[in-house]
């Protein structure tokens, strides 16, 4: 069976699976930012994205990458990487 695929749809079922996805880390995400404004005193800022990326940046420089590493952060490792 094959069916037609319209732009619209197309970017509702891309939109869908972003608010899925950034749903489910959601928790993830907010213990980050949680861990990192303790360590530092800063708050971070989520900037939402798709393709399963999820990296921490500081002043630009790539402190971690779940897109490397294929995970996410584990607790307490962003304040152990921020603190090298």
């Amino acid at each position: 069976i094959s069916h037609i695929v319209t732009k619209t749809q197309i970017k509702i079922n891309e939109y869908r699976n972003y608010l899925l996805h950034g749903l489910k880390y959601q928790p993830d995400a907010d213990r980050v930012s949680a861990e990192i404004k303790e360590a530092t005193g800063e708050d971070a800022s989520l900037v939402p994205s798709s393709g399963g990326i999820f990296d921490v940046k500081v002043d630009g420089n790539l402190v971690f990458s779940k897109h490397k590493v294929a995970r996410f952060p584990q607790p307490g490792e962003i304040s152990q990487l921020l603190a090298e």
